[in-house]
């Protein structure tokens, strides 16, 4: 299997000795997910055309350090790329513009072979210079999304050319997400030919370039194909590409039953389940790493004690919820993690399987009198929670039957985070959404300092962030799933994608759980 892996990203035999074989093997498998499909081979069918895209805002700016939302990940992902990508559909890191790459011994060196003939936009030849100064400028001009990706004290400690086609990047202590976060389209790579602002910046080696004149700012940006694509199987079937915002998602779906749209991004409850019911559309469903979670105030009676809180827990009923407000588009959570990640137990029962009596007794033995009587707080309509109202209206059903009475109050969109965080909500529900495809980045945004008060815990949580050995990072992850049973202080509701309608004109867009989807690959058909 390593030799395998190893002849895939043509690093040849001489790499296959000792700890350092043993760190490519556990770089290739840092991600472990289900097998993805082999990416397809492009059908033979004509290009050209315009494809048109309907997202759900505006896109602010187009620098990859800067590209955040959806929107703007889905445009800046058809101009950028990185030294390494996931794969279509899936959590595993594969090769990029880098053709292949080892780590040292002490897992605080990574070095890249890049790949040769690959031109930017503009002309500029892409090399490991080119690398360098790309993360320099992320790190200056992109400072503090270079923060929230690296560290506030960056881990990565430098960058540096080796040789024209050899950069290397040396760690200030080994990094677990490394190449998860790698991957992101934070770390495409720029053009050191391009200016630091205006459009005129937003220069890449992808499929897909932004033109002069292209981009109209609140209405409008279109994207051409890149002729000179280096990746010559690869080039985009369509000649253009459109992005239009809709905010609305119902308007976004109708645009699309009308033919002025061929594709129609984040499209959430009705909307979703209107393409669904067209036989003239499609939905594909982008199995998003996210979690909507019910959160407690531990410091506020009865929370503070564990079996309350495990009572309540066992008396959500979350199957029939996952049909009835999410459309059967919602996975029931099992644990924190979802199972496409490093580190989902296989072997640990459901967090929180559904007992009613169960609960209704663990209710009662905890001698909190005649019931515990509390609000239950929603956040505003989102991806995660298309319907809040409906998800805490049903929890706080579920929750009366087991002698708690939960009013549910809608919570304010401005100071949710921060009231949630100050202590002014006993039990509300919220949601996290990984922005990579490691643990890391789901669990970092679950837990806040002081959000688990289990010292243990957060020493097994900071060990997985610095370990680079997978199999060693997956079980510090298990026993923080166990301890998370333990201590349930996050009840797991759902893992919730995003919809994205098409037209049946269009073929070749699978969903991609991290980042976008690469739309060099959608082409029409007949």
């Amino acid at each position: 299997h390593l030799t395998g892996n190893v002849q895939r990203l043509g690093m040849g035999a001489r790499a296959l000795n000792g700890v350092r074989a043993l760190a490519i093997a556990a770089a290739l498998v840092a991600c472990t997910a289900p097998p993805a499909a082999a990416r397809p081979e492009p059908s033979p069918v004509a290009s050209g055309g315009t494809l048109r895209v309907g997202i759900s805002a505006d896109v602010p700016a187009l620098q990859p350090w800067s590209a955040a939302d959806p929107s703007s990940l889905l445009v800046a992902q058809q101009i950028f790329e990185g030294l390494v990508e996931y794969e279509p559909g899936g959590l595993r890191v594969q090769p990029k513009l880098a053709s292949a790459w080892e780590m040292s011994t002490d897992a605080r060196t990574w070095t890249f072979t890049l790949r040769d003939g690959v031109r930017f936009h503009d002309g500029a030849p892409f090399d490991a210079a080119a690398v360098a100064a790309s993360f320099e400028r992320a790190r200056v001009d992109g400072a503090a999304a270079y923060a929230e990706l690296w560290g506030a004290e960056p881990v990565i400690a430098k960058v540096e050319a080796r040789s024209s086609r050899t950069v290397a990047f040396t760690l200030r202590s080994p990094f677990g997400p490394f190449l998860a976060n790698l991957a992101l389209t934070a770390s495409g790579v720029v053009s050191p030919a391009a200016p630091r602002a205006g459009d005129a910046a937003i220069v890449g080696t992808g499929p897909f370039l932004l033109s002069a004149g292209a981009w109209e700012h609140g209405k409008w940006i279109t994207l051409s194909r890149n002729d000179a694509y280096w990746d010559a199987p690869r080039k985009a079937s369509v000649d253009r590409v459109t992005f239009r915002p809709v905010p609305d998602p119902a308007s976004r779906a109708a645009e699309l039953r009308a033919g002025s749209l061929e594709i129609a991004t984040d499209l959430t409850g009705a909307a979703a389940a209107s393409v669904r019911a067209d036989p003239n559309l499609q939905l594909v469903i982008r199995p998003t790493p996210s979690l909507a979670y019910l959160a407690f105030d531990q410091r506020t009676r009865p929370f503070d004690d564990p079996a309350v809180r495990r009572a309540v827990a066992m008396a959500l009923n979350k199957r029939p919820l996952s049909q009835t407000a999410y459309a059967g588009e919602a996975v029931v959570a099992a644990q924190l993690l979802p199972p496409s990640m490093l580190g989902f137990d296989q072997s640990l029962p459901e967090l929180a399987r559904y007992d009613e009596a169960a609960a209704r007794k663990a209710i009662a033995d905890a001698g909190v009198g005649s019931g515990v009587v509390t609000d239950l707080w929603y956040p505003p309509a989102s991806a995660t929670y298309p319907e809040p109202r409906r998800v805490a209206e049903a929890l706080a059903s579920d929750l009366a039957k087991v002698g708690v009475r939960a009013e549910p109050r809608p919570a304010a969109a401005a100071t949710f985070r921060s009231d949630a965080r100050a202590g002014r909500f006993a039990l509300w529900l919220d949601a996290v959404v990984a922005r990579s495809g490691d643990p890391d980045s789901l669990l970092a945004a679950l837990f806040a300092p002081g959000d688990w008060p289990n010292p243990q815990a957060t020493e097994l949580l900071r060990r997985a962030r610095y370990e680079w050995d997978p199999s060693k990072r997956g079980e510090l992850y298990k026993q923080v799933a166990k301890m998370a049973q333990t201590d349930m202080v996050r009840v797991p509701l759902f893992h919730v994608g995003s919809s994205i309608g098409l037209s049946r004109r269009v073929a070749g867009l699978g969903g991609q759980p991290v980042g976008a989807e690469a739309l060099a690959a959608v082409r029409f058909v007949p």
